[in-house]
């Protein structure tokens, strides 16, 4: 393990480039700092998912928002009703959960799945003057608007937020705001409240959004491993009459 001042010495942000984007950013090198981690590039990439615009986020030593991991490929092999290795759009690999845009931290106009055969490119990434990554999912939702592009800042107050901005969109069109986390997750007016292992992180969303939990333990279907002590956390917003939206959602410790 790297000492303490060979950890004050590493970078606060890294960045691959290709089909399988990654931005990996923190506020330091202790181990309750904050974390996180976003995927670009496309889910179809070699084992990909539709995972493209989703983020992980470690606050006080804990994994508050996370992916959960891939199926098993010889399960799935052994059933013979799964394409697996076809990663076309309507390829039925996108309906298992784990692989699919509804178990992931993505978002979904009118509960359709992002364009498998694009790429989402990174605009920037960067340490100042805060810890920010901007990433363009435009090519994945070309179909539901002309632009969105998702923000994802480090505050030095603790606070982590994720915005997006959308435009050209269809008016009255529902999108749906989620992450996959394995905290015990409540509702105190209006905030999402996250505990697990005696310690707390609150999600502020935009005002006036009523936010859902689903328990994701049992499997989706038949064909989908379960998944005991995760629950998937969302909330939906619509579309306005002038195609364009803006909010942010916050991560409090």
């Amino acid at each position: 393990a790297p000492s303490e001042k060979d950890r004050r010495e590493l970078p606060l942000t890294w960045r691959s480039e290709g089909r399988a984007q990654l931005a990996v950013q923190r506020s330091g090198w202790g181990k309750d700092d904050l974390f996180f981690a976003i995927k670009g590039g496309t889910p179809r990439a070699n084992h990909g998912h539709m995972d493209v615009g989703s983020f992980v986020l470690d606050a006080d030593g804990e994994r508050w928002a996370l992916d959960l991991g891939s199926e098993s490929y010889n399960r799935i092999e052994q059933m013979k009703t799964i394409t697996l290795w076809n990663q076309g759009q309507n390829s039925s690999r996108w309906s298992l959960f784990r692989l699919n845009a509804e178990g992931h931290g993505v978002p979904q106009f009118d509960g359709k799945l992002p364009d498998v055969g694009e790429t989402a490119v990174f605009q920037s990434v960067g340490e100042k003057p805060l810890p920010k990554a901007v990433l363009d999912l435009s090519p994945i939702y070309a179909a539901d608007c002309t632009r969105y592009w998702r923000t994802y800042t480090l505050a030095t107050n603790g606070v982590f937020s994720v915005e997006d901005q959308i435009n050209g969109a269809k008016p009255g069109a529902k999108l749906t705001w989620k992450f996959m986390t394995p905290a015990k997750a409540a509702v105190t007016n209006a905030v999402l409240v996250l505990e697990q292992n005696g310690k707390q992180l609150r999600v502020e969303g935009p005002e006036g959004v009523a936010w859902r939990l689903d328990d994701l333990s049992k499997p989706a279907t038949p064909a989908d491993s379960p998944n005991p002590g995760f629950t998937k956390v969302s909330f939906v917003q619509t579309i306005p009459e002038s195609g364009n939206l803006k909010f942010m959602v916050k991560f409090l410790k």
